[in-house]
């Protein structure tokens, strides 16, 4: 009774995996979920080199480096944290390590350390490729991918 109602938005989409944000004077939610259909696949036929770029680069000084989920053990019956870091450096996830800038998300009603593990581990992916960049030169048939469109490389 003494939560406003964006805390109980916000722990509500917490659970759910639910991102939600504030427009206006309206409150619109987007569900990260898996996209079952690809634009295009790139192989050895339709690339024109061997010249392929990967890079991880934050698109501002303020983006999320690292998760820290907060939930109950069940032993102490006492806030406990499964934190996660993404080392730019060498592009690796290192457990139980924080970050300058954390996400942080509290699991309502969760005593598991497997489940709070679990979601740490997907909020560490998410951050880890979404600033991800390939760059490749493909054959002009390969231009047709839309902007952020979901694309297999072999």
């Amino acid at each position: 009774a003494d939560l406003s109602k964006g805390e109980r938005i916000e722990t509500i989409c917490n659970v759910a995996r639910v991102v939600s944000f504030h427009d206006g004077q309206q409150w619109r939610f987007s569900r990260d979920e898996a996209k079952p259909v690809r634009s295009a696949m790139f192989n050895r036929r339709s690339v024109t080199g061997n010249n392929a770029k990967q890079a991880w680069q934050p698109q501002r000084d303020d983006d999320a480096d690292s998760v820290r989920v907060i939930y109950v053990d069940p032993d102490s019956n006492t806030e406990a944290y499964a934190d996660r870091r993404f080392d730019t450096g060498s592009g690796n996830v290192v457990s139980g390590e924080i970050g300058i800038i954390p996400i942080e998300i509290k699991l309502a009603g969760c005593r598991d350390s497997f489940q709070a593990s679990n979601r740490a581990d997907l909020e560490i992916r998410r951050i880890a490729y979404q600033r991800r960049s390939v760059m490749e030169t493909t054959l002009s048939w390969n231009y047709w991918i839309a902007l952020g469109g979901l694309m297999l490389m072999i």
